[in-house]
């Protein structure tokens, strides 16, 4: 009765632990041979599984955290054994405190924690393993990180290249087929000047072709060759009539 008793005053961190290390598989924790320490077998599986089942969270370097502030220590590995230890064992934690028991649960009311700044940090083997846990958080962060900003630079390639294709196929469909060439500058002055020369034509005042073989019947009738193209060309240059008069003498183009 008085070791319940015992047992019911100790802080809820230290009881929750037991119980979690008490009923954990035994692949991912569990209990040393004499009980006087625990080992966590499988960090990843036990943040993942054990630790939401009695904190709030699943972060392990808190709950190692937690641990320093009680007065845990990790148990330092001898080099000869670790190299003699599979890959599971080698990424186990063994943790310690002298009033924390499998077969002594009463005694952990003993244990305090540490509230003094100093006290907390003045173990310099605490200190290098939260340094180490830090480390290890601040490398899976930016793992993390690099990840993810591969995908979003991937994702942003491909969705550049759909916009693209997609505004391509838009103006296809749009602009026609055929797109006439636009004629050269020399080209151009040509088709302009022919233009001009058939504008001309339907203003021109000429006398019937007939009355050119007549001669005397017109001023124009002996004029020669020669001098009728050039009288015709300069009539290109007249302007638009603006009277009916002499119908007689405009030829119908």
């Amino acid at each position: 009765m008085n070791a319940r008793r015992k047992v019911s005053s100790a802080a809820i961190f230290l009881k929750k632990t037991y119980d979690m290390i008490d009923t954990a598989p035994s692949s991912v924790a569990g209990w040393s041979d004499d009980g006087g320490s625990f080992i966590v077998r499988e960090p990843k599986e036990f943040a993942a599984y054990m630790l939401p089942k009695y904190f709030k969270h699943s972060n392990f370097s808190s709950f190692v955290r937690q641990l320093n502030f009680y007065g845990f220590r990790k148990t330092k590995k001898e080099v000869l054994l670790v190299a003699l230890e599979t890959d599971d064992l080698k990424n186990s934690w063994e943790f310690h405190h002298e009033l924390f028991h499998q077969h002594k649960p009463h005694l952990m009311a003993k244990i305090k924690r540490k509230t003094n700044y100093t006290e907390q940090f003045s173990d310099a083997t605490s200190t290098g393993d939260d340094i180490d846990d830090l480390r290890n958080d601040v490398t899976e962060i930016k793992t993390h990180l690099t990840n993810l900003t591969d995908q979003i630079a991937s994702l942003s390639r491909l969705v550049h290249s759909v916009c693209h294709d997609s505004l391509k196929r838009s103006r296809d469909d749009e602009e026609p087929s055929f797109v006439a060439e636009k004629p050269p500058p020399q080209q151009r002055r040509v088709m302009y000047e022919q233009q001009q020369f058939v504008d001309n034509l339907q203003y021109v005042d000429v006398i019937p072709f007939d009355m050119l073989a007549a001669p005397g019947a017109h001023t124009y009738a002996t004029a020669s060759d020669m001098q009728l193209r050039q009288t015709l060309l300069d009539a290109f240059a007249y302007p638009k009539p603006t009277t009916d008069d002499d119908d007689q003498y405009r030829i119908a183009l």
